[in-house]
């Protein structure tokens, strides 16, 4: 259970700024990356990752076994759409897509950022813990218009929405 300090209006938290819908979709969502006790960017969802010679290619292979939380696994395909969905919402996400030919996938659990030019802030964007953070959604709902709100709520971190005990 979760008690919120007041009440939370949107459940969608790439739609709004709002503090309260981070901390929700943070129980309900996981990140690729995260930031540590000393404010360092970790992996999350990310298993391995690295950037070519040139910096102008990175690649990223998710852990293996992640799921939503209705059973189903969890791919490249939901990652890309999430990270496009967020880019469009976030200032952070905008930058960095200001440098981003594509966000190609290589498998169901390998995807890569070709950019223009070099972007050392790859990693700290996609780990940044202001709002809205890049939370990971399921592709039928992260292909939604980033400027409409999600309907559905299945996640991919460690709590799961029951919106039948859900009152707003």
């Amino acid at each position: 259970r979760a008690v919120m300090h007041g009440d939370l209006t949107v459940l969608d938290p790439i739609w709004t700024t709002a503090n309260m819908s981070a901390y929700h979709g943070a129980m309900l969502y996981d990140t690729l990356f995260g930031i540590d006790a000393n404010l360092d960017t970790k992996p999350q969802m990310v298993a391995k990752w690295g950037a070519s010679d040139d910096k102008k290619t990175w690649t990223f292979e998710l852990r293996d076994g992640l799921k939503f939380s209705d059973g189903a696994a969890l791919t490249t395909d939901d990652v890309i759409a999430s990270l496009r969905r967020w880019a469009a919402r976030d200032g952070a996400g905008q930058h960095m897509m200001q440098r981003v030919v594509d966000i190609a996938k290589k498998d169901d659990k390998t995807f890569q950022f070709i950019l223009k030019e070099p972007y050392g802030y790859l990693v700290d964007a996609l780990g940044k813990t202001s709002t809205p953070l890049c939370y990971i959604m399921r592709k039928k709902e992260a292909e939604t218009n980033p400027m409409e709100k999600i309907t559905a709520y299945v996640g991919s971190g460690p709590y799961i929405f029951n919106e039948a005990e859900t009152r707003q």
